[in-house]
């Protein structure tokens, strides 16, 4: 999946985006509180978008982390059992993770349709919320779908043979 140009592509680009957001959202936090100290004008529209705007970002990495098996991976299972049982217990896991993203995104998307069903707005500036929240959902189908052309190359020993690459490209093993 690494090797993927145009996911890699995609999910590079959604990630920037999202990092970039986070770092103007904490410049202009760091402003808003210098403010609100020196002078006590706080910016409103930090504390009325922060929310949404920090979960849209965030869930902007998703994508990326998926995609490049940057996920925290415990494997407890293969030490026990090592070879082929170890391969298809790892094939369950991102199974397993493909149907929590489906999940979550299934979750997210009723719950930004129910935003835009009452109207829900950000409370000073009266800005509509379901945009960022169906942007979180957005995020998290795409990384389910990344997750599940995963196990697609886990199954077919795709991504074995790009793995073995890496590995004697770097230098290091990453069967650990």
């Amino acid at each position: 999946m690494r090797g993927e140009p145009l996911v890699r592509l995609i999910t590079s680009g959604l990630a920037i985006t999202g990092l970039v957001a986070m770092l103007l959202l904490a410049c202009a936090t760091l402003i808003d509180g210098f403010l609100r100290w020196a002078i006590n004008q706080p910016i409103d529209a930090v504390r009325d978008l922060g929310s949404v705007v920090a979960a849209a970002a965030m869930s902007s990495c998703i994508p990326y982390v998926i995609a490049n098996r940057a996920n925290i991976t415990i494997r407890f299972v293969s030490n026990f059992i090592g070879g082929w049982s170890s391969r298809i217990a790892d094939i369950v896991a991102a199974c397993l993770i493909v149907v929590v993203l489906v999940g979550m995104a299934y979750e997210f998307y009723l719950f930004a349709s129910q935003a835009l069903r009452v109207g829900e707005m950000t409370p000073l500036l009266g800005i509509p919320v379901a945009p960022f929240w169906y942007w979180v959902d957005a995020m998290l189908a795409l990384a389910s779908v990344v997750q599940a052309k995963i196990v697609v190359d886990d199954i077919t020993g795709i991504s074995d043979s790009h793995s073995a690459g890496q590995k004697q490209a770097s230098g290091r093993n990453v069967s650990d």
